[in-house]
């Protein structure tokens, strides 16, 4: 088992055909993981700016308008102490 793997569940299977990763439900996350399904032709020296790519695509998903996020995929508010 490697460091941040879960014993409990299953590592995901890569798209090693091509195929693309199975649909999130959200538009704006499935157009940002599509690049994926390109890494089985993609030269393996190139894999690196691919998945920044990625990386970036979902992390302007996430930094979006507040109401363009589904509330299930935004952090919950720390608590705020209501005081004396």
């Amino acid at each position: 088992m490697t460091q941040g793997e879960d014993a409990g569940s299953p590592a995901p299977d890569p798209a090693p055909d091509g195929t693309a990763p199975p649909p999130t439900g959200h538009p704006e996350v499935d157009a940002a993981l599509a690049p994926v399904a390109e890494l089985a032709t993609t030269p393996l020296e190139e894999h690196a700016e691919l998945y920044e790519t990625v990386h970036a695509r979902l992390s302007a998903a996430l930094e979006a308008e507040p109401g363009a996020v589904p509330a299930a995929l935004r952090p919950e508010a720390p608590e705020q102490d209501a005081g004396p």
